[in-house]
């Protein structure tokens, strides 16, 4: 995501924070182009968002296991969004409580399962898009309205 970021000519990464919650509060080193720059890891998605008011869209690769909570949790916030859920064999029954959960918040909810999104120009979500050098080829990282809907027609209109 850093490096479509830095392709798409952004100023500042898209990415303001990660949650950890195995280790304390500290700072993750990361590339954004050939600058090194540091992206914050909170203990708790409290002070994440707390520190970062602006914050309002939350892609979550948390495990299938602790991926409900999650996302519970990060509804709780009012600045949130837009919910991106990767992880893959969420049950059905967590599913349509999450969905019911974001609809009753107005929050949008990508997912789960999703391989993510794209806006060309603009963010890329997980590995849609395919690997850089193929959003190089497409102009992915330029500007423009070019939207898909379908898992399989994103994965061969990529490749």
């Amino acid at each position: 995501m850093l490096d479509f970021d830095y392709v798409c000519r952004r100023l500042e990464p898209s990415v303001v924070a990660s949650t950890y919650p195995f280790t304390g509060d500290n700072k993750q080193k990361y590339y954004f182009g050939h600058r090194e720059i540091l992206i914050p890891a909170y203990k708790s998605m409290a002070k994440a968002f707390a520190t970062h008011p602006d914050a309002s869209v939350l892609i979550t690769f948390a495990s299938l296991r602790s991926v409900y909570e999650t996302v519970l949790e990060a509804l709780q916030f009012p600045q949130i969004r837009v919910i991106a859920i990767i992880a893959e064999g969420v049950p059905e029954n967590q599913t349509r409580k999450l969905i019911k959960a974001a609809d009753d918040k107005g929050v949008i909810l990508i997912g789960p399962a999703t391989v993510g999104g794209i806006k060309p120009g603009c963010l890329k979500i997980g590995n849609t898009g395919g690997m850089m050098d193929n959003i190089l080829a497409s102009k992915l990282y330029r500007p423009g309205r070019w939207v898909i809907s379908v898992c399989g027609m994103a994965y061969h209109s990529h490749n």
